[in-house]
């Protein structure tokens, strides 16, 4: 079943230079939780997205993370609220995605467990994707991360996925305060 969503433009300043394209402004979805983002993009195409070559940023603020877990895993981890920001600069080629940078900027995630809730929550940090054959690569400098309003000591690291398997390498990580 295909949902359809209407794009809310709130301002877009666009400019074509043949197929040359630049845009700025700020949109939403009507009826989801995505509250605002900030774009901006300069890209070229020959005609088609295939053919798309570019560069795209986008500032996303406060938006609402449980329309975006299916059911089964909110009520499998008792998920209740979440809230994630970010600011992401993409890169394409071709239409296929080159590289990517997302700045975390202060994003939570509540649950409840044993009738308590909780909370863990990213203050900042960057993760730099590449895309690696069917899948990605993911490399995490200075993430901040607090549960319970425990500050752990920053995390660095990489994560890579495939479809058939996943590798995650810390090169630091306090498991007193990760797991206590």
């Amino acid at each position: 079943m295909v949902t359809k969503k209407t794009i809310q433009i709130d301002s877009l300043q666009w400019r074509n230079e043949r197929r040359k394209h630049l845009a700025e402004g700020i949109v939403s979805v009507i009826g989801s939780e995505i509250n605002q983002l900030k774009v901006i993009a300069n890209f070229k195409e020959k005609g088609s997205f295939k053919s798309l070559d570019g560069h795209f940023y986008v500032e996303a603020k406060n938006i609402q993370v449980t329309p975006w877990i299916t059911d089964s895993i909110q009520k499998e981890y008792g998920i209740t609220q979440g809230e994630v920001s970010v600011n992401a600069w993409f890169s394409f080629k071709n239409g296929q995605p080159i590289d990517a940078l997302v700045e975390a900027s202060p994003s939570y995630l509540n649950w409840v467990e044993d009738k308590s809730i909780h909370q863990v929550s990213v203050e900042g940090g960057v993760f730099e994707l590449q895309p690696d054959n069917e899948g990605w690569n993911v490399f995490a400098t200075d993430v901040q991360v607090k549960h319970q309003g425990n500050k752990w000591p920053e995390i660095t690291g990489s994560f890579s996925w495939q479809p058939e398997k996943w590798v995650l390498n810390l090169a630091h990580i306090d498991l007193q305060s990760a797991l206590g």
